[in-house]
């Protein structure tokens, strides 16, 4: 059994905008970087055996503030694996469109639902796959991992393991920067995988 610490990353420019962010790549604001550092704090209950993140600086960052509050003056920081394909959702021609904007226009509506696009974006079952493929390299990890992203990406793993029907998850909330823990049995994520495959 392995303890699963799912992050989304603190607030960003994006989110106190209220803009649609998917793969632009957005910094962090001041509240978010104490986010971070405050979910740090909040770990330090846990060892952290593996710490993976997307690639995108408000989820790496968040990632480096977090673990470097978590070690404090007494505990090594921990390396930070980052890929790609934990990165948010590719929103397409909603990528950077203001969110009240997106809800006014319906736009936003098809995003919300499990196989849904607009132009150039992923579904949300497109996002989950994308994303168990590569959890899945990690199937055998024993221990606790902290995995930072987004909210696309903590919103979909989420209603998966708790067994959410897919109509639901996309209508369903994720705090920037507060912990969920899970403990999953070895072989969890590529059972998912195979599960969206099929």
């Amino acid at each position: 059994m392995a303890t699963w610490i799912l992050l989304r990353h603190g607030q960003s420019v994006a989110n106190a905008a209220r803009r649609l962010a998917g793969w632009d790549d957005v910094a962090l604001t001041d509240f978010g970087r104490h986010q971070a550092r405050g979910a740090g704090r909040a770990l330090r209950a846990h060892p952290l055996d593996l710490v993976l993140s997307s690639d995108l600086e408000r989820a790496s960052h968040t990632a480096r503030l977090a673990v470097e509050a978590w070690a404090g003056d007494t505990r090594a920081v921990p390396e930070i694996v980052c890929h790609p394909e934990l990165r948010e959702r590719r929103l397409g021609v909603l990528q950077g469109v203001p969110l009240a904007e997106a809800r006014r226009t319906g736009a936003l509506d098809p995003l919300r639902t499990w196989t849904g696009v607009v132009e150039g974006a992923e579904s949300q079952a497109d996002l989950c796959r994308r994303v168990l493929g590569r959890l899945a390299d990690y199937d055998e990890v024993e221990g606790t991992a902290l995995l930072v992203a987004h909210g696309g990406v903590i919103r979909g793993l989420r209603g998966l393991l708790d067994g959410l029907a897919h109509a639901q998850i996309g209508n369903t909330k994720v705090a920037n920067a507060t912990p969920l823990l899970r403990v999953l049995r070895p072989g969890t994520w590529g059972r998912l995988a195979r599960e969206l495959q099929a």
